[in-house]
């Protein structure tokens, strides 16, 4: 485990990669192989299927090798189907499938055209075996370019394939004439025929070891960009503005982590640079001090070798509330207060150290499975958070850059950019949360940002009971009211207060683990 604080390492360290990590790399290194082989065998089993049935149904004579061609597709086929149910896996053998998959058909054409050159007799011999080693040469040129396009590798392991492929051209055509001695092509065979051949293969060789390489170089370089210190990265599921949110492991401990991940392009200045770089570390710093198994657990931070800022957090299985909301609409009282009570532990400890979420929203509020217990709370992102000392000064231009809040959930002191700004505009954001969990609706709906924070500065908010069907227990609409207060002296004092609350409002049935298994079974984007 690392035991460093964050606040120990600078934010614009270098990550170093985790080079000794052979284990995973090896699996990556695997799969991908395993998928370039899977379309090669099967390119390699559709075209020599072709090449068989027209050699079966529209040449007037049938090659003696026909047997082999049948053994050879069948051949492709098995070993498409072997990498397609991964019963080929290992390195090993993914390495020796592929030198089966290209060799096997070289030497195939070899024999084929090998047979047709010593048998060439007559006048139209020398035609015959002109073409057999054109097509000879063409048909081990393709395959070479096409190992060099498909299979990635440094150049010298690419050799071990492809010079044996392009020496065949060569030497067929002269074991048919000097070794063989077959009287046409010792006729016909000399060095201004295969010199031909003898460019087609250079290009051919130059080309494929050149392309593999090529290959391999970026491959690693993607999986070098894809790092984050030692998390990989496996899979994008979040995305917009300048951030990035992807699934990841890490390297040693297979661990799933949620990497934040914020680029930087060049049309930002130097100064707004800066400024995201200490707002990106202190939601870092600050989001690491705190404890509650409510608020999201950051495991790491740093800047990627191409300059973009990373953040590793615990991955949730689950959904925020935003999306809960739309899916399943409004949620029934009993479970409203279920998930904002777990929110008041999360925030009582921020506020306890002087933190500021000021981002409170249900898009930052993550319904999760934490173990064997489900509905269990995180709140997320806390990008915007500021101490109490910091909401002067120079620390306040962190907010000049991006935004101060969501319109929809903003309190009125935050609008106002009071300096006197406390935990209360957090629960006045939770009010809004509350509303919206109750009714599907926003406590002030208008076409847009400007009037939805006049509306927060000076309309009285309703009740959720005057917004939704369902029966909401009068004692919970007012403590919603009291979070909507436009004075935070109206409100509650802190979020513990809150919580005690919420946890006196007479309900008809509790929220139980049973009833909430019950519902994230049913629920269609629940993890089971």
């Amino acid at each position: 485990m690392n035991t460093k604080h964050p606040e120990d390492r600078s934010p614009l360290r270098q990550v170093q990669l985790i080079l000794d990590s052979r284990g995973d790399a090896a699996l990556e290194a695997e799969g991908f192989l395993a998928r370039r082989l899977k379309a090669v065998a099967l390119v390699m089993f559709i075209g020599l299927t072709l090449f068989l049935v027209r050699e079966i149904y529209f040449v007037l004579h049938t090659h003696p090798i026909v047997p082999v061609h049948i053994v050879l597709c069948i051949l492709m086929g098995a070993v498409f189907l072997g990498l397609h149910f991964e019963w080929i896996r290992g390195l090993s053998a993914l390495r020796a499938t592929e030198v089966f998959l290209f060799l096997s058909v070289a030497l195939f054409m070899s024999a084929k055209y090998y047979i047709q050159m010593v048998r060439a007799t007559g006048p139209e011999a020398p035609i015959e075996i002109t073409d057999s080693i054109h097509e000879l040469t063409t048909g081990c040129f393709t395959l070479a370019i096409l190992y060099g396009l498909i299979i990635p590798g440094r150049w010298q392991k690419a050799a071990f394939v492809v010079v044996p492929m392009l020496l065949l051209p060569l030497f067929v055509p002269l074991h048919a004439a000097y070794v063989a001695k077959a009287p046409a092509a010792m006729e016909i065979i000399n060095v201004d025929l295969l010199s031909g051949s003898l460019m087609v293969v250079l290009t051919g060789a130059m080309i494929a070891l050149y392309g593999s390489h090529v290959v391999y170089s970026l491959k690693r370089e993607t999986t070098r960009l894809r790092r984050m210190g030692q998390y990989q990265l496996t899979e994008r599921f979040g995305a917009g503005g300048m951030g990035e949110v992807w699934k990841a492991r890490h390297a040693l401990l297979q661990r799933p982590a949620a990497i934040k991940l914020i680029r930087l392009d060049g049309r930002i200045g130097h100064e707004e640079i800066t400024v995201i770089q200490k707002r990106f570390a202190q939601e870092a710093r600050a989001t690491a001090q705190l404890r509650s198994p409510h608020t999201v657990e950051v495991y790491d931070f740093g800047v990627t070798p191409d300059g973009a800022f990373y953040m590793a957090m615990e991955y949730l299985e689950g959904m925020n509330l935003r999306d809960l909301v739309k899916e399943l609409g409004p949620l029934p009282p009993e479970r409203v207060i279920h998930l904002l009570d777990q929110v008041c532990q999360s925030l009582a400890e921020a506020h306890a150290l002087g933190l500021i979420h000021r981002d409170v929203k249900p898009a930052n509020i993550f319904t999760c499975r934490m173990g064997l217990t489900v509905d269990f709370v995180k709140v997320l992102d806390f990008g915007l958070v500021l101490r109490r000392q910091q909401i002067t000064g120079a620390d306040s231009r962190l907010t000049q850059v991006g935004t101060v809040g969501t319109p929809a959930f903003i309190s009125p002191e935050q609008l106002e950019e009071k300096d006197d700004l406390d935990g209360r505009a957090d629960l006045y954001s939770l009010g809004c949360v509350a509303f919206w969990l109750l009714t599907g609706r926003y406590v002030f709906e208008a076409d847009n940002g400007m009037q939805m924070a006049i509306d927060h500065l000076k309309t009285e908010p309703r009740a959720p009971s005057q917004a939704t069907s369902q029966a909401i227990p009068p004692e919970f609409d007012a403590i919603v009211l009291r979070l909507l207060s436009k004075s935070p002296d109206q409100r509650f004092r802190t979020a513990g207060e809150l919580s005690e609350a919420l946890r006196a409002v007479p309900l008809d049935q509790a929220w139980t683990q049973n009833r909430a298994r019950s519902v994230w079974k049913s629920e269609p984007t629940r993890p089971d």
